[in-house]
């Protein structure tokens, strides 16, 4: 009871609506599976490379200086200038470069620093000197906080490093549990970001469900032979792995 029970404590998560009209659309062995799965990274940061990429090329018009503003902290002595009144770290810019850590390893861009962490999304801009770190995991519910504050500090020597080559950086942490439920820092680092109304809304809820569909996939897929290193010895017979 304590062990099914655990998701009523989860305190990183943000509330996952459920409307009627998805549950009647939705097959049985979907909404049992949002109590028992497990996860894929890489499907996960493909799709929000994608929808940060999206953003990252979006043309920003003078339109964009409404609404509520992105809060930037400056270093003592330093004063705003004009363009912090844009939403977010990426409406300062119109430069922003980004990499991501799939298909090929990810190289840190060295004019920023020199360093062998590989962060699986960097966003920078060269005339601004500001660079924004990601790093996604996708943990049990339970462990997001926890996910969370091992990532801040795993690229804390690397925000200074960058710091020190005087570049402003973000260390920005972001989990999606492995069950579908995101956790508060997707949204808060989007918002940070620069991305908001619909466009955050979307890009939240998509990589929910992308946590979802790949786990349940590893999940049905869980009891199924695989033919590995053929031709060992035992008259060709081959190794099987199992998930």
């Amino acid at each position: 009871m304590k062990q099914q029970g655990s998701w009523t404590r989860w305190e990183g998560v943000r509330g996952r609506s459920l409307s009627w009209k998805d549950i009647w659309n939705m097959e049985g062995h979907r909404i049992k599976f949002l109590l028992s799965s497990v996860w894929r990274h890489d499907q996960v940061l493909a799709q929000l490379a994608n929808g940060l990429e999206k953003v990252r090329k979006r043309k920003r018009t003078k339109a964009q200086d409404k609404g509520p503003r992105f809060i930037c902290f400056l270093r003592t002595g330093e004063k705003a200038g004009k363009e912090y009144r844009y939403l977010g770290i990426l409406g300062i810019a119109d430069d922003w470069e980004m990499r991501v850590d799939l298909g090929r390893q990810l190289k840190f861009p060295e004019k920023i620093a020199v360093t062998s962490l590989r962060p699986d999304i960097v966003l920078w801009s060269q005339t601004t000197r500001q660079v924004a770190l990601i790093e996604l995991t996708v943990p049990w519910e339970e462990r997001i906080e926890e996910a969370h504050e091992r990532k801040l500090g795993n690229y804390q020597s690397l925000i200074s490093e960058s710091q020190q080559g005087g570049w402003r950086a973000w260390n920005l942490p972001v989990e999606v549990g492995c069950r579908g439920f995101p956790g508060q820092s997707l949204w808060r680092a989007l918002g940070m970001l620069g991305v908001r109304g619909a466009t955050r809304k979307n890009l939240v809820n998509n990589r929910a469900k992308q946590a979802e569909t790949t786990s349940r996939w590893l999940w049905l897929k869980r009891s199924e032979w695989w033919l590995n290193q053929a031709g060992r010895e035992g008259g060709g017979q081959s190794r099987v792995v199992m998930f």
